[in-house]
């Protein structure tokens, strides 16, 4: 059985957990997915935890996906925090998107 955890106080079901079931911290992960990506070859100056994430709303938005869809999909309680992601992105081609996609596609090489 694992721990509940709660986020402000909702029910949230952790990404990552410890092998007892507890939350381990955005910071280890990030730790984590910065040595990883230097040992695959990764430029890992901007990467980060919150960079998939942006990644997904500018995909999601620039595919034509309405503002508030993308905005409960990524969990955002107010609009406004959603289109401050977006707010830069003028008519950003769609191939952008195609471009991201592509590329976190891709399998990794062993």
């Amino acid at each position: 059985m694992w721990p509940k955890h709660f986020y402000e106080g909702r029910p949230v079901e952790p990404v990552f957990t410890t092998p007892g079931g507890e939350l381990v911290s955005r910071q280890h992960i990030d730790t984590l997915l910065r040595r990883v990506g230097a040992e695959i070859g990764l430029d890992v100056a901007h990467l980060g935890t919150h960079t998939g994430r942006r990644s997904l709303i500018t995909a999601l938005y620039t595919n034509d996906v309405a503002l508030d869809d993308v905005q409960h999909h990524i969990g955002h309680s107010d609009s406004r925090t959603t289109a401050g992601y977006v707010a830069s992105l003028g008519s950003r081609p769609q191939r952008t998107a195609a471009i991201a996609a592509e590329i976190m596609d891709r399998p990794v090489k062993k």
